[in-house]
């Protein structure tokens, strides 16, 4: 019987066991996802069609209740949370990447935001239990207090 080989995970040729971590982006504003209005329709009668065959259809039972619609121009909003992407470009690429985007002008980087760390992210897109987004809040109320309270 042969002996299997260990597989050998490639290494940078400097050896290092270095890990590279994500980088974040992070819109400015909340960032809104559009369904396609055709693809909203079969989406529709496809969840109808379920329904029916569950014996859901009508019947004497009660209709199911009607959720909002976030209809418009585009098409159905599909947007419940926030968003924000985490990147990965490995260790040739993204260290130079990262050091290309801080030399962008002001201008060319309007509307969103980068951070190399988590505690980089701006505070709209932490969840509501975060600490620091608790703090900022907790910071802003007192601000807003101040201001009304020396008006």
């Amino acid at each position: 019987m042969k002996k299997k080989t260990p597989l050998k995970i490639p290494t940078t040729t400097s050896g290092s066991r270095k890990q590279t971590l994500p980088f974040y982006i992070a819109p400015g504003k909340r960032y809104y996802y559009w369904t396609p209005k055709a693809l909203v329709k079969k989406r529709r009668e496809a969840a109808k069609a379920l329904l029916d065959a569950e014996g859901g259809g009508g019947g004497g039972k009660a209709a199911p209740r009607r959720g909002r619609t976030h209809m418009g121009r585009l098409g159905e909003r599909t947007s419940p949370f926030l968003s924000f992407w985490y990147c990965g470009l490995g260790n040739e690429f993204q260290t130079e990447a990262l050091r290309w985007h801080r030399k962008l002008p002001r201008a060319n980087v309007y509307g969103y935001t980068v951070a190399t760390h988590p505690n980089g992210l701006p505070t709209n897109v932490l969840d509501e239990w975060d600490p620091r987004r608790q703090a900022a809040v907790a910071a802003a109320a007192e601000a807003t207090a101040k201001g009304e309270a020396g008006s």
